[in-house]
């Protein structure tokens, strides 16, 4: 896997736990995930985003946009579906397990940390 994602046989908490599946921003108490960070997932039209962490800015109110939220790469604006935004696990702890290329690090707990890519544009 790549340095800083979680592999996909990665679970959460200590020892005995099940499996975990993405996790996608939903609304929280106040219908708003704003200000949060998130990683873009599953984009089709725009794939390359996809891995990008964002800042999770206004849900969109109006429009055929509606009910999406606004997130800023690299200078462009964009409304993402809450199912495009996995919420970022930056702190939280997990025990690896169904790695291939390093098999020794099954059953290892760690701390998630932030992920950092570099786009096209960075060197």
């Amino acid at each position: 896997g790549q340095p800083g994602r979680q592999e996909p046989g990665a679970r959460r908490g200590g020892g005995g736990g099940s499996p975990s599946t993405s996790r996608p921003c939903s609304p929280g108490a106040g219908g708003s995930r704003q200000g949060e960070m998130a990683v873009l997932v599953g984009l089709v039209s725009k794939p390359a985003l996809n891995g990008r962490v964002v800042e999770i800015g206004r849900r969109v109110t109006g429009g055929k946009k509606a009910g999406r939220y606004g997130v800023e790469v690299d200078g462009e604006q964009y409304a993402m579906k809450s199912s495009n935004l996995e919420a970022d696990r930056a702190g939280e702890q997990a025990v690896l397990e169904g790695l291939v290329g390093r098999p020794d690090l099954n059953g290892v707990a760690v701390t998630v940390g932030k992920l950092h890519l570099a786009g096209p544009h960075e060197g």
